[in-house]
């Protein structure tokens, strides 16, 4: 006598009712089966014509069932005009490789003719005359001037020179107080303001101030004065007389300016168009700067009138 356990006898059990399902599906299948082929295949198609009516109702937009088949389907993609095209390009080719060798023909034709062709004037227009040739020049020749005779005066001795006088000039002119010394000779380039200005000693440009006066502070008398000192010294030939001390602790030269035997300093000064300040010490000539300015403030002219 076998002991079989509880596993074996379940297991043995769904064994046995496995082989039994199987055994009843076959008896069932094998029973009325071209029925049921039927039935399936009909099911099949009712899912796949709904399937098409649910597709082509939410077909997306701008496409075609058309061109769905055709996406399925693809057609050759080169057409027979394509490979009729690409057949001329290689003839084409061939003619010219063929004649490549062979060198062109050079035209004789005139070039104003390639370019130019005659066309019939529009009614009512005529053809201008063609210009005539200009006549040779004639090589012009300058007339032979005869010289004129000038008499010329017996010149003078001057009594002083620029370079060598400046002393008799000074003293001539009422500026005895000038130091002694040669002065340097110079040209105007620029008047920077109504005391400075620029000056070409020289080769080389120099800033030069007034000794002893400066500018009105009042923008419309600096303006008047600027103009002013331009007219008189602007381009002209200046006499520089140095003093004491040479330079400004700026670097600007300080000078004693003489124009024409005069001072332009002086000139500005009785118009009331510079003020005096004590330049010392370089004083030599600070009397004459005074009187200047005096002479201004007792007219009222320049910035002693708002004084």
């Amino acid at each position: 006598m076998c002991l079989i356990s509880v596993e074996e006898l379940r297991h043995t059990t769904f064994r046995k009712n496995e082989i039994d399902l199987m055994q009843e599906f076959l008896k069932f299948w094998k029973k009325d089966f071209v029925n049921k082929l039927i039935l399936i295949h009909t099911s099949l198609l009712f899912i796949g014509v709904t399937a098409l009516v649910v597709f082509l109702f939410r077909m997306p937009e701008g496409k075609s069932f058309g061109g769905l088949l055709g996406n399925i389907f693809p057609t050759p993609t080169t057409e027979p005009k394509v490979l009729m095209t690409q057949a001329a390009e290689q003839a084409i080719l061939k003619m010219y490789y063929a004649t490549a060798s062979v060198p062109p023909t050079i035209t004789t034709q005139p070039l104003a003719e390639l370019f130019f062709t005659e066309t019939p004037l529009p009614e009512g227009f005529t053809v201008l005359p063609t210009d005539t040739p200009l006549p040779s020049a004639t090589p012009f020749v300058l007339p032979t001037a005869t010289p004129e005779v000038v008499a010329v005066p017996e010149q003078a001795t001057p009594t002083a020179s620029i370079a060598g006088g400046s002393e008799g000039v000074a003293a001539s002119a009422g500026l005895a107080c000038l130091p002694k010394g040669t002065p340097q000779t110079g040209r105007v380039l620029d008047v920077i303001s109504g005391n400075v200005l620029k000056v070409l000693v020289g080769e080389y440009a120099y800033i030069v101030q007034y000794i002893g006066v400066e500018a009105p502070a009042d923008a419309g008398y600096g303006l008047v004065s600027t103009n002013t000192n331009g007219s008189l010294a602007f381009g002209r030939d200046v006499l520089l007389y140095k003093d004491a001390q040479d330079t400004d602790p700026t670097g600007i030269y300080l000078r004693w300016v003489v124009l024409d035997g005069k001072m332009p300093a002086v000139a500005l000064l009785e118009q009331g168009l510079l003020t005096t300040y004590d330049p010392a010490p370089n004083s030599s000539c600070f009397d004459l700067l005074k009187q200047a300015e005096k002479k201004a403030r007792d007219s009222k002219l320049g910035v002693w009138a708002i004084r």
